[in-house]
């Protein structure tokens, strides 16, 4: 047994040369005994470069690229929109924290940005995290007690779980807090919710906010082995209202029990920022607003009252296009899905809007793409990016973050992604892309 998991991590080592810590949290997921393999491991990879401490648990993991992945932490971070494909700016905001560090996220598997976390504590900086702890498809339970995640046969999976379980320890041990989102308090009564916002926040004056969760594929970190890589995109905001109000929230629901969301957001905040559950009214009224056009990205459009809106302002003269996933990006739509698709795409063609699917053959940073962004601009000149997808759930139950942009630069930057996206000549028009000739 010890010997085939050691044979299977030889065979992918380069994916996990960059992460000591991982090969350290798989000798903990093997059964008992088993961390007397770490001397074959080494012995088998010579180019590893493996720095093990005196005692495993419960202390910081130092990987042997520490330093360098600290190195500019000093530096800060300017704010903007970035584009995750050209570098996701998650690793140097977390380094530039020298006192506090906030992360409300929902799923965080990146090596880099985990080790980056270790940086911040080993450097005295009080972190805290909010996690979903059952995001959709995640067989990793990072709040277990247990240190054998027992989720995959694959032993990389199983050390990567017991790396992520590893960080909870290590936040909680150095006298910072790693826990749960609390839907028994946080959730509306008698509702499911999810935490599905990506926030982070520096020393209490910066705000980082993502369409995209700390994963290989959201911030395409090639070091990590995507199969593919997400359009997502992140910004960095200094703006007081904004940090102010997302410091708040954070700390209510860092408390978890039930309290009136609507009672922080100012009315100064509520001209910049949308919190999830109470996403709805204001995109709607940003999509009202358009006089001459809407851009659109993300997943998926299945919430009424959003795809209503974007006919309404199509059969008002507003030029409306949207850029979708493929609709066979994981999957082949069932029957009743696809007549969900010809329902929805067949009154947007009824009302002048154009659509196309974005598609694997469309390449993000050389690798198969997946539009997992989601944003909109309105007439040219003023944006929203944010973690809220088109759904019920999404827009009125979950806890979800998005910033509306007016800097010209800003949204200029986005424009030209979005628009390039929309011309792409590998799109597909909804009705090839049902077809599944791109994608599964």
């Amino acid at each position: 047994m010890q010997l085939r998991l050691l044979a299977a991590v030889e065979v992918r080592a380069v994916r996990w040369m960059v992460s000591a810590a991982g090969f350290l949290a798989l000798m903990l997921a093997l059964p008992a005994g088993a961390q007397s393999a770490l001397e074959q491991l080494k012995a088998m990879s010579p180019n590893l470069d493996l720095m093990v401490p005196a005692s495993i648990m419960g202390t910081v993991v130092e990987p042997a690229h520490a330093a360098a992945s600290t190195r500019g932490r000093h530096r800060a971070v300017q704010p903007g929109l970035y584009n995750n494909a050209d570098g996701s700016p998650i690793i140097p905001f977390i380094n530039q924290a020298q006192a506090t560090l906030d992360i409300e996220i929902y799923q965080m598997d990146d090596h880099a940005v985990r080790n980056a976390i270790r940086d911040a504590l080993r450097r005295g900086v009080r972190v805290r995290i909010i996690k979903e702890p059952d995001p959709v498809g995640g067989a990793c339970k990072v709040f277990a007690k247990t240190q054998t995640p027992g989720v995959s046969a694959d032993p990389l999976e199983a050390a990567d779980c017991a790396d992520q379980q590893m960080l909870v320890r290590q936040v909680n041990k150095a006298g910072g807090r790693y826990i749960p989102f609390n839907k028994a308090g946080l959730c509306a009564a008698n509702q499911s919710c999810l935490e599905h916002g990506k926030i982070a926040i520096s020393d209490g004056g910066a705000a980082l906010m993502s369409t995209g969760n700390f994963d290989p594929s959201n911030l395409c970190d090639r070091a990590e082995n995507p199969q593919h890589c997400n359009r997502d995109y992140t910004l960095v905001l200094q703006d007081a209202d904004v940090v102010g109000t997302l410091e708040a929230i954070f700390t209510k629901d860092l408390a978890g029990v039930s309290y009136d969301l609507s009672s922080l957001i100012s009315p100064a905040a509520a001209a910049k920022l949308t919190v999830g559950p109470l996403a709805l009214q204001p995109l709607l009224a940003f999509i009202r607003s358009a006089q001459t056009s809407i851009l659109m990205e993300g997943q998926y459009l299945k919430e009424p009252h959003i795809n209503d809106a974007l006919a309404e302002a199509a059969r008002r003269g507003v030029r409306v296009k949207v850029v979708m996933a493929s609709f066979c990006s994981f999957a082949t739509p069932s029957d009743s899905e696809a007549a969900q698709v010809r329902s929805i795409y067949s009154a947007f063609d009824d009302a002048g809007i154009e659509s196309r699917m974005f598609n694997k053959s469309i390449l993000v940073a050389g690798l198969p793409g997946y539009m997992h962004a989601k944003a909109i601009v309105v007439d040219g000149k003023r944006a929203w990016v944010g973690s809220t997808n088109g759904s019920t759930q999404s827009l009125t139950l979950n806890r979800e973050y998005g910033a509306f942009v007016d800097d010209s630069s800003w949204v200029g930057k986005l424009s030209s992604i979005m628009t390039g996206d929309f011309n792409n000549p590998n799109e597909e028009t909804w009705r090839q892309s049902l077809r599944c000739l791109k994608d599964h």
